[in-house]
């Protein structure tokens, strides 16, 4: 597995700022803004993405993310570490996660 990067937080959570669904085996993710809804901004996940969400709701370390998938989903740790990160900073950008201080 990949070294940890240092610039890379200990622990991440979900922040509150969106709503989660579950419709037709998928996990919508809708940004809330001022009270509305951003429709243009929804995330849809797979299973993979919908099971890291699932663990972001309690503070979680990237590499228990990274772990979690590995085990669960049969895929080489090297892949997952790259696709964990991406998925990661793809959710970052878009304010639905944030570190955790202290």
């Amino acid at each position: 597995m990949p070294a940890a990067n240092p610039e890379e937080p200990a622990v991440l959570v979900r922040m509150s700022s969106c709503v989660t669904r579950a419709i037709a085996g998928e996990t919508l993710i809708i940004p809330i803004a001022r009270a509305t809804a951003d429709l243009e901004s929804i995330f849809t996940l797979n299973d993979v993405g919908s099971r890291i969400w699932e663990l972001l709701e309690c503070p979680v370390a990237p590499s228990t993310l990274v772990a979690t998938i590995v085990r669960e989903f049969d895929v080489v740790p090297d892949d997952a570490a790259r696709d964990v990160s991406e998925f990661l900073e793809s959710l970052r950008a878009a304010g639905l996660i944030a570190p955790v201080e202290g």
